[in-house]
């Protein structure tokens, strides 16, 4: 194929090995634990490992090849036919692939096996055979890699024939391809020559990147960084800074491969230019090629410093297209890039980090790299991770000549009387040197219609801002500070009211980044903003005076974004001629992009992309809200629409499995509920504002997140109080009698009751059905996902009254509605993994042990994918996967399972009683059946009964019987 064909039949192909990459990496995972008991898997992992890099590098060329359009690629006069013959040539290559992914999928199902038992000839047969299969591929994958990359750097310009034989001669590719390749182009010899440079650092890239080679950059071999995530633009304006850049660049800068991990943190006052020095530094690193990778972490909260690590994960290719994948997994597979020896040097700078405890929990991992930290203190406790004391560094106020510079770059582009370095320095020096003081009050100068002589400034400044501004502004005053901050509050208030409620808006969301379109108002509510040309009108502005900054565009996307300075955003907030109009606004705004809890209240999975991607934004508006009435005692007003979106953000939190979070949105929830309902009983005759049947809802969450994480309410009473408002609203034709929100309403009091009275439980899902299954009811296209989960939680049900075969036909019910709905939106489901994992349970309960073990094992993967592996419904699978292991008397997978759970319940806080009881309890039977000694088994047997007595809540004797039975009746019925 000749390069411009291959980018055309690319689309498919990529998506393709990108789903085979996936299936290697485990495959790899596979080989690499069997080759510490057999030499000959070591050439194995060596191979697979190639082939997984490979295909993460082409994953990762999507989004350019997908800028290259059809009429980008016909400006080439490529021959019709040929680039035909070339697409059938990418289906056969598709059909191949697909193939080999299908047979690879088979070691993903099998690698959570394999894991805990790495002595199985059958694996290692099947390892082997299919090993074979896929050596095949590295040819063809490897050039395929390598004629993308020279094609893409061909497409971005027409180049004369000569440089294209020389480009595809140099990466392989056959000369008798290129007749199909007609470019008819004239290029002056500087053109060319640069389009030759062009070819040759890819092609130094490259190198890098086949299998069997490493390359680690030096000085004399300078290249790009192969990840570069900074989130803003190079400040054309900074200046000065060189000691500290020096200080930093000698402590950070990769010594030779081997090294342990360095710090260094960068501290100092708010608007001081910490940040704006990492971002130069940043710049410079790239230019210099000193690191293979550089990422930047907004990390002034654990939150998100986990999202930034979810974004090095995606950056490297560790996540999947194919699936949602949980949070914890893919911060998982950032930190052991990171920990993990590899030719990579990394540069790490993680902003805004206030505390070490958000560090604590990583820090381990950053060790194999360069960390600069920016902080507005010195961090307490930093001096036990830096390596000696020089190691950080606090940023003061510009020098006399630092600021000098500063004013005359600023005003460079302005024809200003006096603009030389004394009467610069002399400016500022007056205005105390600090840097966002200086910034804003630079703006001001700007923005004055008729130049005004340099000299005359600070008196022109003294007149609009007052004396006694800048009585204040000197490095040394304790007020230095303060007096900054009122600059800017002074600055503000120059404003329109129409820019300072602008601002004041923007001041709700994250500052760090914030998509532009998230503020373009669909309707006319939020006035200033209702429309395109008011938005850019208001950037524009703020932008001039420096309240807001430009951001980078976003991984994957090409929307444009915004950042606000923290003092500036406290400023904006104080000075907001109207709170509540601003809240609102802002609520309006984010109630546009994260989706709302869909009517039928399923569980949102097909929109959790979109809800990773605003959460940021939803959690500050909940921060901000607090603060300014606890804090600042601004008496916010509580609206539906306010609580509406926290209760969506709260149930996707629960969803994701990160309760702590979704406890604090649905208090308040509650609080804001009883604060409207009080409010409008004053009303007289005004209709209510919140729906009939939304405390339901909020109870329903409430629901989810307490059987999802403690026990410590009835869930029978909380379902009962949602049903009953359900019910309620039926008789008084406020909602629909086949509405799926009814239906929820039996189903859940169903869950509820199961294990109390499981029959009764049937009879409350079989009401639901009744609903949902309707034959003249409206809303069949949005029962599909409670369908399916109503199936699932009665089959839980008649599994416990002991119908195995109704249970199983109800398990199967529900994956076949699953699956459907899976296929249709390409999407896949938690639902799916709960489904396959209760079906495996009823089989092994039917003996059926072969396929309870395959199907527990496919449960197993799906959890990891989509929840994560410290999930407590994948920790429940990982259960009974031992479970059915030790049923079939395969002891030593068992124990290494069970094992595995004991260290993963210990960890947590607080640690689940139950769950840790169970689990020694299965662990001293599996040992006692293995012929253990009673030393090994006999403590965790009296440990499992002294928890059983502590959830009990009485003493070892009133614990009467002791099996399974007894400890399964203490779990969260979902992870039984």
């Amino acid at each position: 194929m000749d390069p411009l064909s291959i980018v055309a039949s690319s689309f498919t192909l990529v998506g393709v090995l990108a789903k085979l990459g996936e299936a290697a990496n485990s495959a790899f995972h596979c080989a690499s634990a069997l080759k510490k008991d057999d030499k000959q898997y070591k050439q194995t992992a060596r191979d697979l490992q190639s082939l997984v890099n490979i295909i993460n590098q082409l994953d990762s060329l999507k989004k350019e090849i997908s800028e290259i359009d059809d009429a980008r690629i016909q400006s080439f006069n490529i021959d019709q036919k040929a680039l035909d013959e070339h697409l059938d040539s990418a289906k056969e290559l598709e059909k191949t692939l697909q193939k080999h992914q299908k047979h690879m999928r088979g070691w993903r199902r099998i690698w959570s096996g394999v894991r805990f038992t790495f002595g199985s000839e059958h694996i290692k047969s099947d390892l082997d055979r299919s090993t074979d299969r896929v050596r095949n591929l590295f040819g063809c994958v490897s050039s395929l890699h390598a004629t993308i990359q020279t094609a893409l750097a061909l497409s971005t310009r027409e180049i004369c024939v000569s440089t294209t034989q020389q480009a595809i001669a140099h990466h392989g590719v056959t000369g008798e391809k290129l007749n199909r390749v007609s470019l008819v182009v004239e290029h002056t010899a500087h053109e060319v020559s640069a389009t030759r440079d062009i070819i040759m650092e890819i092609h130094g890239m490259q190198r890098q990147l086949t299998f069997g080679t490493s390359c680690r950059p030096n000085a004399e071999t300078n290249t790009k960084p192969r990840s570069f995530i900074v989130p803003y633009p190079r400040n054309p304006c900074f200046v000065g800074r060189e000691d500290l850049l020096c200080k930093i660049s000698a402590c950070l800068t990769p010594p030779d491969e081997g090294s342990s991990g360095r710090a260094f943190c960068v501290h100092g006052l708010p608007g001081i230019g910490k940040t704006h020095t990492a971002i130069e530094f940043a710049y410079r690193q790239k230019e210099d090629g000193n690191f293979t990778h550089i990422f930047w972490i907004s990390a002034d909260s654990v939150e998100k410093l986990e999202q930034g690590l979810v974004g090095i994960a995606r950056d490297l290719g560790l996540a999947s297209s194919t699936v949602i994948e949980d949070r914890d997994k893919l911060v998982g597979l950032a930190r052991s890039w990171l920990e993990k020896p590899h030719d990579a040097s990394w540069l790490l700078i993680l902003d805004n980090v206030d505390s070490s405890q958000v560090l604590n929990p990583y820090w381990s991992a950053f060790n194999g790299g360069s960390v600069l930290i920016t902080s507005r203190d010195m961090i307490h406790g930093l001096a036990a991770v830096i390596t000696s004391p020089t190691d950080s560094d606090c940023v003061e106020a510009f020098s006399l000549p630092e600021g000098a510079e500063f004013i005359r770059k600023r005003l460079s582009t302005r024809r200003i009387q006096g603009l030389d370095e004394n009467t610069a320095g002399d400016l500022a020096s007056k205005l105390g040197l600090y840097p966002l003081f200086l910034d804003q009050m630079v703006t001001v100068i700007e923005s004055e219609p008729e130049p005004v002589p340099l000299s005359q400034m600070h008196e022109l400044l003294k007149i609009e801002f007052g004396d006694e501004l800048f009585q204040n502004i000197k490095p040394d005053s304790p007020w230095y500070q303060d007096s900054a901050g009122a600059a800017i509050e002074t600055h503000i208030m120059k404003l329109d009211k129409q820019y300072r409620l602008g601002l004041g808006t923007i001041a709700f969301f994250d500052p760090d980044n914030i998509p532009e379109q998230l503020l373009l108002s669909k309707d006319p509510k939020v006035a200033c903003f209702e429309n395109e040309a008011k938005l850019r009108v208001i950037l524009s502005r703020l932008r001039k005076s420096s309240f807001i900054g430009t951001a980078s565009k976003g991984i994957g996307d090409d929307c444009k974004r915004i950042n606000i300075h923290r003092l500036v955003r406290d400023c904006a907030l104080r000075m907001c001629p109207d709170h509540q109009m601003a809240f609102d606004n802002a609520v309006h705004l984010l109630r546009q992009a994260f989706p709302l809890h869909h009517f039928s209240r399923d569980h949102m999975v097909e929109y959790w992309e979109v809800c990773e991607k605003f959460q940021p934004h939803v959690l500050t508006l909940h921060q901000q809200y607090i603060h300014l009435k606890t804090v600042d005692a601004i008496p916010l007003r509580s609206s539906f629409e306010f609580i509406d979106l926290i209760y969506s953000c709260a149930w996707y939190m629960c969803e994701r499995g990160r309760f702590d979070i979704s406890k604090t949105l649905i208090d308040s929830c509650l609080e804001g509920y009883e604060e409207i309902i009080s409010r409008e009983h004053t009303q007289a005759g005004v209709p209510s504002t919140i729906p009939a049947a939304f405390l339901s809802d909020l109870y329903t969450v409430q629901q989810f997140y307490h059987t999802e994480a403690t026990s410590d309410i009835s869930m029978i009473d909380l379902a009962r109080k949602a049903l009953n408002i359900r019910e309620d609203a039926v008789k008084e034709g406020l909602l629909d009698p086949h509405h799926p929100n009814r239906a929820n309403g039996f189903m859940n009091v169903g869950v509820a009751m199961a294990w109390e009275d499981p029959k009764g439980a049937i009879e409350m899902h079989d009401r639901a059905l009744e609903i949902r299954l309707h034959v003249h009811s409206d809303y069949k296209d949005d029962q599909i996902h409670g369908l399916a989960l109503n199936y699932l939680n009665v089959g839980r049900c008649w599994l416990l009254v002991d119908d195995l075969n109704t249970a199983a036909s109800c398990f199967e019910k529900s994956l076949d509605i699953i699956k459907a709905r899976e296929q249709k939106l390409r999407k896949q489901f938690t639902l799916t993994a709960w489904a396959t994992s209760a079906l495996g349970t009823v089989r092994a309960y039917q003996e059926d042990f072969p396929s309870a073990l395959e199907l527990l094992l496919e449960a197993l993967e799906l959890h990891v994918d989509v929840m994560g592996d410290k999930h407590p419904k994948t920790l429940s699978c990982y259960y009974r996967l031992a479970w059915v292991y030790h049923k079939l008397g395969n002891f030593e997978p068992a124990q290494q399972i069970l094992q595995h759970l004991l260290t993963i319940y210990n960890s947590k806080h607080p640690i689940p009683i139950p769950d840790l009881a169970r689990t020694k309890f299965k662990l001293s039977q599996v040992l006692l059946d293995q012929g253990a000694p009673p030393s090994h088994w006999n403590t965790l047997r009296i440990e499992a009964k002294s928890h059983l007595a502590e959830i009990a809540g009485g003493t070892h004797e009133d614990v009467s019987s002791e099996d399974e039975n007894t400890y399964d009746r203490y779990i969260v019925y979902f992870l039984r």
